[in-house]
């Protein structure tokens, strides 16, 4: 039984940024237009119920004021009706006068067939101002706002009847009708200008995003030195314009050292290699004595020692620059380890008829085995340099601005300023005097150790008065 492999699905395209804004601007201004539209709808509607109510309250007042005054006449029905002044055309509105007992007295032509008497429902108090009105639906159909109210002619006669009103709504409704049709086709076309307008002012807006796009892919690798600017760009685009040359500037010193790396890497593997072939091409061109190949050998062995620390030390630099590297920080007794490494230097520097002193006592918060390496490295570095009859000094000085520093001075020849920006770099030497059986990567194994304790490396020198170089290691809680 075969199971049929499963489907991938591609992933939806994402939005472009003018797609987006044109889709925000189309959804607010339909928002904003469908309030307005609604708004304007609905208090049209309410000022249409508010004229027509008051009309039938108007008309209430009239007919109260009429019975009142002339009591009731057989002849009323054609004061009631007298707004129908064509007889072809129809009536606006309706009236019908009852006694307290339900009979009709006079009411509008027709009436009773289009709004029977019961549908008027309760009649309101005779005293009250502004009866309550309703929506009354005819026996044809046709919306109708009617009221319903007593009238009294005096308190003398006991004499009570009955007004109904009826406003015919027809027209109105048709308007209503028709204005809502319109209102709803303004929607529709200002949502669509909408849109277009939108995208216009979109694609205008987007378009230093788009030259901003055709300058940066006019750099490559080999034109790292070009830059966008941040001056002729909008407020927006000015920080992102600027970080760009910012990352630009980074790439091009990063690539700038990478190739003055490779390089000096190059040059410094020929040496070694160079001289194992001369050897051993120079062993192989006659017959030799054994002692003659256990010379050959011996010299071999040194310079493969010599690559050995090279390829050791450029991993240690790799695996110091990868951001997941940790190290294991406790408390040392600075000037027991400090003893310990110079234990390990003093027959060389005997020999060299130089004396190392240590001075000082501090506790320093670091990896045993870095801190070691770091103080062997800036004490085989200030013997390289320093001469006969020398010293070299080792201060230690703890709780020096929240940190323990560990000072290196020597006697030597002392450095020009123009080198010390440099001397941390790999391969770096200030001139081939000053480099003599190294590999250039002493001080730069010493600034990747003290970047992986969080501290920092300075170095202070002065031609003829010696080098001094500070180790800061930070005391952390």
């Amino acid at each position: 039984m075969s199971s049929k492999p499963a489907k991938s699905h591609s992933p939806a395209p994402a939005w472009s940024i003018s797609a987006r804004l044109v889709f925000l601007f189309t959804l607010a201004a339909t928002a904003l237009l469908l309030v307005a539209t609604v708004t304007i709808y609905f208090a049209l509607v309410r000022h249409m119920d508010e004229v027509d109510t008051d009309f039938l309250r108007e008309k209430l007042r009239s007919l109260r004021d009429d019975l009142v005054e002339d009591g009731l006449q057989r002849d009323m029905l054609q004061h009631v009706v007298g707004a129908s002044r064509n007889a072809t055309e129809p009536f606006t509105y309706h009236v019908r006068i009852l006694t307290d007992s339900g009979e009709s007295l006079a009411e509008t032509p027709g009436m009773s067939n289009l709004l029977p008497r019961e549908r008027f429902g309760i009649p309101a108090h005779s005293g009250e101002a502004n009866p309550p009105v309703a929506e009354l639906r005819s026996t044809d159909g046709r919306p109708f706002l009617a009221l319903a109210a007593g009238v009294e002619s005096d308190a003398a006669s006991e004499n009570r009847w009955i007004v109904q009103l009826a406003q015919d709504r027809s027209k109105d409704r048709a308007f209503l009708r028709d204005f809502r049709a319109l209102l709803i086709v303004l929607l529709v076309l200002g949502a669509g200008a909408a849109a277009g307008l939108g995208l216009f002012v979109a694609r205008r807006g987007l378009r230093p995003l788009d030259k901003m796009t055709a300058s940066v892919a006019r750099i490559e690798a080999s034109h790292l030195h070009e830059r966008i600017g941040s001056d002729d760009w909008p407020k927006e685009l000015s920080a992102l314009a600027g970080a760009f040359d910012e990352m630009l500037r980074h790439l091009e010193d990063a690539f700038a050292r990478l190739s003055q790396f490779s390089a000096d890497l190059a040059h410094e593997l020929r040496t070694p290699v160079c001289n194992l072939r001369g050897e051993a091409e120079v062993a192989l061109s006659r017959p030799r004595s054994p002692e003659e190949y256990r010379d050959v050998l011996g010299s071999s062995i040194e310079e493969l020692e010599r690559l050995s620390q090279m390829i050791e030390s450029l991993l240690f630099l790799a695996r110091a620059e990868n951001p997941k590297t940790r190290i294991k920080k406790k408390p040392l007794d600075g000037a027991r380890e400090i003893a310990t490494v110079i234990e390990f230097h003093q027959a060389a520097a005997q020999e060299q008829g130089v004396a190392i002193e240590l001075r000082g006592m501090a506790t320093v918060p670091a990896d045993v085995q870095l801190f070691h390496r770091a103080i062997s490295n800036l004490l085989a570095n200030a013997l390289q340099h320093t001469r006969a009859n020398g010293k070299i000094v080792v201060e230690l000085t703890g709780d020096v601005g929240a940190a323990a520093e560990v000072r290196v001075r020597d006697t030597g020849a002392g450095i020009a300023a123009e080198h010390l920006p440099r001397l941390f770099d790999r391969f770096y030497r200030a001139d081939p005097a000053r480099h003599a059986g190294g590999t250039g990567l002493g001080l730069a194994l010493v600034k990747s150790i003290m970047e992986l304790h969080r501290g920092s490396v300075d170095i202070e020198s002065e031609p003829g008065k010696g080098t001094v170089v500070i180790l800061r290691f930070p005391i952390t809680s």
